[in-house]
């Protein structure tokens, strides 16, 4: 297990600069370190969280709510169930698929038999200010209960020197090449190096895999992946 000190550590023994005055702030590779984190949780699907409740809500006119957003750092929802039914899994669907069933989106109510995800958007009332993305309920609820998600999401920011990547510890020492590869791009006559960056970045990715472009990840995020049927 490494901790923030410890990937400092051994990102400036790998960049050469152990010694003060440094070439890189603490500062810059903390920057470094937090993108490259949440870059590998991106392309690997590395933090998951299970139950995370939605609890139904009523409007005004005491009518249930079908939509809810999401916490923010959502990548996707693998899976849902209802407290009321914890045997059964909801369907996952999307609107584009229910647009095509319905000819309009679907006005179903009662028990919610699946769940569709909307793409990021700005948000409402206590989400005001911020983006997030949403998920909507197919029927629309008409009574009292809690939706229990797994979802795939980014991991927390590390701040204090003690703070751990929140990822399997197996992974954290292949974070060391992501993060030297982007400190090799200051712009620095003493730092700038693309050779080393570019070799240290196709070690980074033959470890996490490839990034997908961002329109093919906000189509499956949107969309159903194929594994949802095959498998």
């Amino acid at each position: 297990m490494l901790t923030l000190d410890d990937i400092r550590r051994r990102v400036r023994s790998r960049l050469d600069d152990i010694a003060a005055p440094y070439l890189w702030s603490d500062i810059e590779l903390l920057d470094y370190v937090n993108d490259t984190v949440r870059d590998a949780a991106i392309r690997a699907n590395l933090v998951v969280q299970d139950d995370v409740p939605v609890v139904f809500t009523q409007k005004v006119d005491l009518t249930w709510n079908a939509k809810y957003a999401l916490p923010s750092s959502t990548l996707d929802v693998k899976s849902v169930y209802l407290l009321s039914q914890p045997t059964n899994t909801l369907s996952r669907t999307s609107f584009r698929r229910k647009d095509q069933y319905y000819q309009g989106r679907p006005t179903d109510t009662g028990t919610p038999f699946a769940y569709a995800l909307d793409q990021t958007q700005a948000g409402t009332g206590t989400d005001s200010g911020i983006f997030v993305r949403s998920i909507t309920f197919i029927g629309t609820p008409v009574a009292a209960d809690t939706a229990m998600l797994d979802i795939v999401r980014l991991p927390i920011l590390l701040e204090a020197g003690d703070d751990v990547p929140e990822m399997d510890e197996i992974w954290h020492p292949d974070l060391i090449y992501g993060i030297t590869a982007l400190a090799y791009l200051k712009r620095d006559s003493d730092t700038f190096d693309p050779k080393r960056s570019e070799r240290d970045f196709q070690l980074f990715e033959d470890r996490f895999g490839p990034r997908l472009p961002a329109i093919v990840i906000r189509e499956r995020q949107t969309d159903v992946p194929l594994e949802m049927f095959v498998g």
